[in-house]
């Protein structure tokens, strides 16, 4: 019995050693990596909202595409026959989802608006006209004719404040302008695609820095200080800056860059990840492997029992 003892405490001792030491290596890499793990997420967020407002004003820019070379169209616009785009548009809108289009003269003034506000229901059109989007910046270049290095389709904000963003194009009869085509999408649809894409909170704000939207409720205050605006503003595409701000008292990481919208500064997006969900997965993590740990030094101890078992039976 005191030889048996001998043997056991020992092992027993050494297996409680091993027991905390990996508790406390597996506790530590965690706690160290938290940082990393938030930083990398972080990273990733950002790449993947930027690429979802790419492929959408990418999506836009071909809607009008579409809608410009469809054949009749052209005529249409220069005679202003709202029935004869109606007939035109809707197949494409019903079997595309386009969202909302606006098709308007050379004055700005729309010949049609159709807009899907249940996009279950392809079928529930809303149909108007008579609105002047003269003024908005992103159809004037239309209005005037402009082509630069990028095309004759633009893309920007609506609104004040805005509360879309889209693109818009030219309708051309010939090599003269008739009029164009606007395709547009809430703010909120685009903040929930980039969410979705992101895996991550979105905010977009303006130039200054003001809240333009969000997927995150209650943040209030100035999330960006001139400090970061202006390294911003000095650094090239895809450079980002993070900071710790805490929303309805709860600690978020986030991670800011520049936004474009066609190339052009447009603001900046940021992407929000919660340091307690962070946490929490990194505990998850923790925890299995600990428990990992305890099964395999307990098959071992049972093992070690079986071994002696028989070794004493062998012996009797």
């Amino acid at each position: 019995m005191r030889i048996r003892t001998q043997i056991i405490l020992p092992f027993l001792l050494l297996m409680l050693i091993l027991g905390v030491i990996g508790t406390f290596l597996t506790t530590s890499l965690v706690a160290t990596s938290l940082e990393n793990r938030i930083a990398d997420q972080l990273v990733h967020s950002q790449d993947a909202a930027l690429d979802a407002a790419v492929k959408l004003q990418g999506r836009q820019v071909a809607a009008i595409r579409l809608i410009a070379n469809t054949e009749g169209i052209d005529q249409a616009v220069r005679a202003g026959d709202a029935a004869a785009l109606r007939r035109l548009i809707v197949p494409l809108e019903v079997n595309n989802r386009l969202g909302t289009v606006m098709i308007f003269d050379p004055s700005g003034k729309t010949i049609l608006e159709i807009s899907q506000p249940d996009e279950t229901n392809p079928g529930g059109l809303v149909f108007q006209s008579g609105t002047d989007l003269s003024s908005d910046p992103v159809v004037q270049p239309v209005l005037r004719g402009d082509y630069d290095a990028l095309g004759d389709k633009y893309i920007g904000y609506i609104g004040s404040p805005p509360r879309a963003l889209a693109a818009a194009g030219p309708v051309l009869l010939g090599d003269r302008v008739v009029g164009g085509v606007l395709v547009q999408t809430p703010l909120a649809g685009v903040l929930t695609e980039m969410q979705t894409k992101a895996q991550a909170e979105v905010v977009l704000l303006d130039a200054g820095g003001r809240l333009l939207g969000s997927t995150l409720p209650g943040i209030k205050g100035e999330l960006i200080d001139e400090h970061l605006r202006s390294y911003l503003a000095l650094a090239s595409p895809g450079r980002a800056a993070s900071r710790s701000l805490s929303v309805d008292s709860q600690e978020y990481e986030f991670q800011f860059t520049n936004f474009y919208l066609r190339q052009d500064p447009a603001g900046f997006l940021a992407v929000a990840v919660s340091r307690k969900s962070v946490m929490q997965a990194g505990t998850q993590s923790a925890i299995q492997m600990t428990t990992l740990f305890g099964d395999a030094s307990g098959r071992a101890r049972r093992s070690d029992q079986a071994t002696r078992g028989q070794a004493s039976r062998r012996a009797g």
